[in-house]
């Protein structure tokens, strides 16, 4: 059994940078910008010299400051983030803070060397069976370089769509991202069996305050689809959802420990991260009232007279699809330049787009098709009766 160790230093002075950019011309402030901004997140952490989070504060006029925060996963996931600017920037602007986290990092430590990793084991085995061929991109990629992204903001008409058609089917919005990527992937590959990675918040565990818990309890899966168009499309996402049921309760999974990492190595170089993804389709009962979810960080409007907020991520795939589900669902692609390209990575963007549309579209056709069907077959048995169908997919 491993054992896990937490170690808090006596001693540790954060790295607070600052950068006055008051006295530059503005036609060369945002080259300027730029150029500190792309600097700083090029650091890269060492894990025997921490802090593993550094600060920069860069002054943009008298009144005016920008705020770069870097820091390593290891030591925050997003589900911990917002709860950390929220514990540091209310008590500037007296905002109601968070409850305090019932539950702790060794409490956390504790409770997973009790659990039984080989169950989890086997389950991705199992789901993994059968796999083929790695989903990879970039198959000859062998060094990592910095992320540069591309976003986009989602179509209103297309996000209502996929928030109906979940909500028709009882299936969560993450089902339809899912496939959507999946078909995304597979077209780029030229294949129909495609596995991505999953970042899953790994808040849904069975351990009692484990949603307040701050640091690293994200898990990465791997979410493997076959993307058959002669398949019923509703069958498949509410397979993906009791499938989601069923790998939230097991343990986390070392990837290392598959088999089709022993038979392939790397087997998949996408991502897929849907951000607040337990709450994305309910309205959520937070006591402030007033909120703005920028980029799937969600914080008061005015908190301690903050603008707005922007996340970017370094990650250690070719390409990863960020998701942030809301009245506007914001879409952003991380990727590696020298693995995919900003020309094959706005194709991947707009690809997912119009996969979205098309499940949409393939489920809302597949069950008007069998309404029709069943309620032709009910006229046949009986030609003068009325026939009033309901179908509930579940």
């Amino acid at each position: 059994m491993k054992t896990f160790s937490t170690f808090t230093a006596d001693i540790l002075e954060p790295v607070w940078e600052t950068l006055d950019l008051r006295g530059e011309p503005s036609e060369q402030y945002e080259a300027l910008l730029a150029q500190h901004r792309t600097a700083w997140y090029q650091y890269r952490f060492e894990f025997d010299a921490p802090p593993l989070m550094r600060f920069l504060s860069i002054r943009i006029s008298d009144s005016q400051w920008l705020i770069l925060i870097h820091c390593h996963h290891l030591l925050l996931d997003g589900w911990s983030a917002p709860r950390i600017l929220q514990e540091w920037l209310g008590g500037m602007s007296a905002e109601a803070t968070l409850a305090y986290p019932n539950l702790h990092w060794g409490q956390y430590l504790d409770w997973l060397q009790k659990q039984d990793p080989t169950i989890a084991c086997q389950y991705w085995n199992k789901a993994l069976n059968g796999f083929k061929a790695p989903s990879l991109l970039c198959p000859t990629r062998q060094q990592r370089f910095p992320s540069q992204e591309l976003s986009s903001v989602l179509c209103a008409a297309v996000n209502t769509d996929v928030k109906a058609l979940a909500a028709k089917i009882n299936v969560s919005t993450a089902m339809l991202f899912q496939l959507a990527w999946a078909k995304t992937v597979g077209n780029a590959l030229n294949q129909d069996d495609v596995v991505f990675g999953l970042f899953d918040s790994g808040r849904a565990a069975s351990l009692a305050g484990i949603e307040t818990l701050v640091g690293l309890v994200t898990q990465l899966v791997p979410i493997r689809i076959k993307t058959d168009p002669l398949s019923s499309p509703i069958a498949l996402l509410q397979q993906l959802q009791t499938e989601q049921f069923e790998w939230q309760a097991l343990a986390p999974v070392r990837l290392d420990n598959l088999e089709a990492t022993h038979r392939f190595g790397e087997f998949f170089d996408t991502l897929l991260v849907i951000e607040n993804a337990l709450d994305a389709d309910t309205q959520t009962a937070d006591p402030i009232k007033q909120v703005d979810s920028y980029q799937g960080l969600t914080l008061p409007v005015a908190l301690a007279g903050l603008k707005d907020v922007k996340w970017q991520d370094s990650v250690g795939q070719a390409a990863a699809l960020f998701i942030y589900p809301g009245a506007t669902t914001k879409i952003r692609l991380s990727f590696d330049p020298h693995a995919v390209g900003k020309k094959r990575s706005a194709q991947l963007l707009t690809d997912f787009e119009f996969y979205l549309q098309a499940v949409v579209d393939s489920c809302n056709k597949f069950s008007h098709e069998a309404a029709n069907s069943a309620q032709l077959n009910n006229s046949e048995l009986n030609p003068l009766s009325t026939v009033s169908l309901e179908l509930n997919h579940e």
